[in-house]
């Protein structure tokens, strides 16, 4: 929009917080203005009022302004300053302008506020922040004000959404360790025998005699007049001719065994667990930015990213997955000892779920669908989704007994899933084996129509 255009147009009501009006009027107001400029004591004040204005749903969207010179926005949740008025009633209406293109229900629940968020500010980013206090040394204020919860349930959420693709990473901002048990990051080194794991171990210099090849701590070698092997008695006078340091460089207080090197164990401070270094996995902290799915998720609230959730098991087109069907159909009727089975799952309530619950748990009830069902797949089974309710699994060399396990298997998976609440997941399951074949043809359309016309 130009300059021209936003003035020939109403000036945005501008609201201070700082001097006649305090936060805690504000957020109890009925009218509210179209953007708000913070005057805040200090710093600590600056957050906490943006965090709250962030964390309100009526608020959540609305461009907020600090009155004090900033270089960019960055990882703080204000728009930027009030150093150009203009340039301030500029964000204000393309933010609008932004929002204007919004779903309905944008404000329904933290995830839509979200998306929203950084839909309605291009450009923006979920940067992270280091902080010792944090468990996982670093943490997102952006996702921390709008989830409100602990930082914890701030990194699964992350995690969910970035497997929903909702966000992609930007840039690499560190590497770093994480404890394999609980994921905290803060640990304390420690060295120790590689005999009995004892931590009182000692750095010390040993020496190796050429004439009879006694090793011993340097201190055990000297005497009056000079360096003498305190075991065949050999005067030492010249390094390398006589004798020389030996590789080890540690003793063991508790079991005398020397050692070259230490054995370097992290135990988490966290959970108390210790493993080897080698053990600790990476994380990689990066930036993130809204991807073109999640633009779409703000725009529409289209449901379509949860089953991305389920699209990482072992994942095949629609095409392919009833090619393969086809050609096995053909195969087990000239090879009948070749067994195989179809599963149809359809997820039955997902959207009165998102309805019943918000889009962020009802993603939460998914993921934990997802990984519980990839734990019953193997390797070779495919699986596809014909439509946003049903999907479906190819199970080679798969005997009607074992395709019995794992039908009443997935049936129980919505229990182990249910949330606290009493939301759950509603299913319907429905299996085709090989041995119930027809002796006509059957394509594998049809056989997949008929079984999700016996779903309930």
């Amino acid at each position: 929009m130009s300059v021209a255009t936003a003035a020939r147009r109403a000036l945005p009501t501008v609201t201070t917080v700082g001097g006649a009006l305090t936060i805690e009027e504000l957020l109890e107001a009925t009218d509210l203005p179209d953007a708000v400029v913070l005057n805040a004591p200090d710093e600590y004040a600056e957050r906490d009022w943006l965090v709250a204005l962030r964390r309100d749903p009526r608020f959540s969207l609305k461009p907020l302004f600090i009155d004090r010179p900033v270089d960019h926005a960055g990882p703080s949740l204000a728009d930027g300053d009030t150093h150009s008025t203009e340039n301030l009633y500029r964000q204000v209406a393309d933010i609008a302008e932004h929002c204007s293109t919004l779903s309905r229900d944008v404000l329904a629940d933290p995830e839509s506020r979200l998306l929203a968020f950084l839909y309605t500010r291009p450009g923006r980013l979920i940067a992270p922040q280091p902080d010792w206090r944090s468990e996982h040394l670093y943490r997102y204020p952006l996702l921390d004000a709008f989830e409100g919860s602990t930082a914890s349930s701030s990194a699964d959420w992350l995690t969910t959404l970035i497997r929903r693709r909702l966000l992609e990473p930007v840039a690499l901002i560190d590497r770093i360790r994480a404890c394999p048990d609980c994921q905290g990051g803060h640990f304390s080194y420690i060295d120790q025998c590689t005999n009995c794991s004892s931590i009182d171990i000692s750095e010390t210099i040993f020496l190796h005699c050429y004439c009879c090849g006694h090793v011993a701590t340097q201190d055990s070698y000297l005497s009056g007049d000079g360096m003498r092997c305190p075991k065949c008695l050999t005067q030492l006078r010249h390094i390398g001719v006589d004798y020389d340091r030996a590789l080890e460089t540690y003793q063991c207080t508790s079991c005398t065994t020397r050692f070259a090197q230490p054995d370097i164990r992290a135990r988490c401070l966290h959970c108390a667990k210790s493993h080897a270094t080698i053990d600790l996995p990476e994380r990689r902290i990066h930036s993130y930015r809204l991807s073109t799915s999640g633009a779409l998720a703000a725009r529409t609230g289209n449901v379509g990213d949860l089953f991305s959730l389920i699209d990482d098991l072992n994942y095949a087109h629609l095409s392919y997955f009833e090619r393969t069907l086809d050609w096995q159909l053909d195969l087990h009727r000239r090879h009948k000892e070749l067994e195989f089975g179809v599963v149809c799952i359809r997820l039955a309530n997902l959207r009165e779920l998102i309805d019943e619950t918000s889009r962020t748990r009802a993603a939460q009830i998914v993921d934990a669908f997802a990984l519980r069902l990839r734990e019953l797949i193997r390797s070779t089974d495919l699986l596809t989704r014909s439509d946003e309710k049903h999907c479906w699994l190819f199970l080679p060399q798969t005997p009607p007994s074992g395709l019995a396990v794992l039908r009443s298997r997935i049936e129980a998976l919505p229990a182990l899933v249910r949330e606290t609440g009493g939301a759950t997941l509603e299913i319907g399951v429905r299996t085709f084996a090989s041995s119930e074949m027809a002796d006509g043809k059957m394509p594998a359309t049809l056989l997949m129509s008929e079984l999700r016309g016996a779903l309930p």
